[in-house]
């Protein structure tokens, strides 16, 4: 599932259709965000004990951070800057995917070269596309399991929203983007898990209205 939603999340931000050339760039985003995790940890490595470690040469015992960090390093390069750079050669040869992209947007919108604003703006544009998978991967694939165990938990539910797909796209084709207007019964469905939430720990009644526990109120 999260090839799936990567791939397209790729696929938005750059603009490429090749799926192993999209696999390669979930590695490095993957790869860049578990070692993310790693070293955020307190007390992970020595150095953060002993901060004059980083001043030491990396072949000393006890330097395994400074490896470590060299090759974040490069992940973090490999996920920025090739794919940024190959959506821009796509751009400037007029090679489009078959989707539009973030890439192309903020290219298409970049000062010329000579511009003194322009290395900003290309590294701004750069960062923008190289967060997408970080941003948008782990948050759909949660949102798409908790679709998954609704529909599980309610087959009643899952039975009309299958009747509606049924009688509105029928058994040739898959729904499209084009018949959300067409199904309100599987659009409200898909937006579901975003309002699911625990239960209050406990509720007060105002009048005849039940109001959960540090719900602001207005007079």
């Amino acid at each position: 599932m999260i090839s799936l939603f990567g791939t397209e999340i790729m696929r938005v931000a750059y603009g490429f259709d090749d799926i192993r050339r999209n696999e390669t760039l979930i590695h490095n985003a993957e790869a860049l965000i578990l070692g993310f995790f790693e070293a955020v940890v307190p007390g992970r490595f020595l150095v953060n004990i002993f901060p004059s470690l980083r001043y030491v040469p990396s072949w000393l015992p006890g330097t395994g951070f400074k490896r470590f960090f060299s090759d974040l390093s490069q992940i973090s390069f490999k996920t920025l800057y090739p794919p940024f750079e190959e959506a821009k050669h796509d751009f400037a040869n007029g090679k489009k995917g078959s989707h539009p992209s973030i890439a192309a947007s903020l290219i298409d919108k970049l000062p010329e070269d000579d511009n003194v604003n322009r290395v900003e703006q290309e590294s701004i544009a750069r960062n923008v596309c190289g967060v997408a998978y970080i941003g948008g991967a782990e948050t759909t694939v949660s949102l798409a399991l908790a679709l998954l165990h609704v529909l599980a938990s309610c087959p009643d539910v899952q039975s009309k929203a299958q009747a509606e797909i049924d009688s509105v796209v029928g058994p040739d084709r898959l729904p499209g983007v084009t018949d959300i207007q067409d199904l309100p019964y599987v659009h409200a469905i898909v937006k579901e898990p975003v309002y699911l939430l625990g239960r209050p720990s406990s509720i007060n009644t105002l009048r005849e209205f039940m109001i959960h526990r540090c719900t602001p109120l207005q007079f």
